[in-house]
């Protein structure tokens, strides 16, 4: 069903208030770009390898202030997104728990009773029991079995789980992430399908921002 805009926020407006109140982020990621096209291709000598390396920490410097300023602008949105995330929680948790209870209830009224425990053996010098005709036991049936089941894990042994039978499920983004972990654990030692290279990584760039 649709609904008003309860906060009066309109999505389009959203960009074009940021770029306003960001007009120098706007401009050092223009004049970046325009300094990109004049580093020359192939690096032609140690001077230019040093001033190439100098302008990949002013990008990295750039995209640490793009995202700092991110983190302080969206910071509103963010605590209203947290409180409407949190309304909406407070309103489907015991929904959830109503829901858990009932299947759980539904599970069991699908599945066949427990077995009855046999007589235990009488034990020895004990009287006999008095023997009493046995009467005809039904078959244990689900008290309703005509209701729907699918299959669910019940529980995960991160020790015994199978990651090879789950290898086509897990995504490049996730993969990536775990070699970077192992990565950093182990070095770069042998893992059958990763290879490893070095790279050039852009120095830190703590103060403010260099002319290009």
């Amino acid at each position: 069903m649709a609904r008003e805009n309860l906060f009066g926020i309109e999505a389009g407006d959203v960009a074009p208030r940021l770029a306003e109140a960001n007009a120098a982020l706007v401009a050092r990621r223009d004049a970046i770009l325009a300094a990109l096209e004049r580093v020359p291709d192939p690096l032609p000598d140690a001077d230019a390898a040093a001033r190439a390396f100098r302008f990949a920490g002013q990008i990295k410097a750039a995209i640490a202030e793009t995202r700092s300023t991110k983190t302080a602008d969206c910071g509103p949105l963010r605590a209203a997104q947290k409180a409407a995330d949190g309304f909406f929680e407070e309103v489907s948790r015991p929904l959830q728990r109503a829901l858990a209870r009932v299947e759980a209830l539904l599970t069991r009224a699908a599945a066949p009773p427990p077995p009855v425990a046999a007589t235990p053996p009488a034990m020895a010098g004990a009287a006999a029991p008095e023997v009493v005709a046995a009467k005809p036991v039904p078959p244990a049936v689900p008290v309703a079995a005509n209701l729907p089941l699918v299959w669910k894990a019940e529980r995960v042994n991160r020790a015994a789980l199978d990651l090879e039978a789950l290898r086509e499920h897990f995504t490049d983004t996730e993969l990536d992430r775990a070699v970077a972990r192992w990565l950093d654990a182990n070095g770069p030692g042998d893992l059958t399908g990763v290879s490893w290279r070095q790279v050039v990584e852009a120095p830190r760039n703590r103060g403010p921002a260099e002319p290009i």
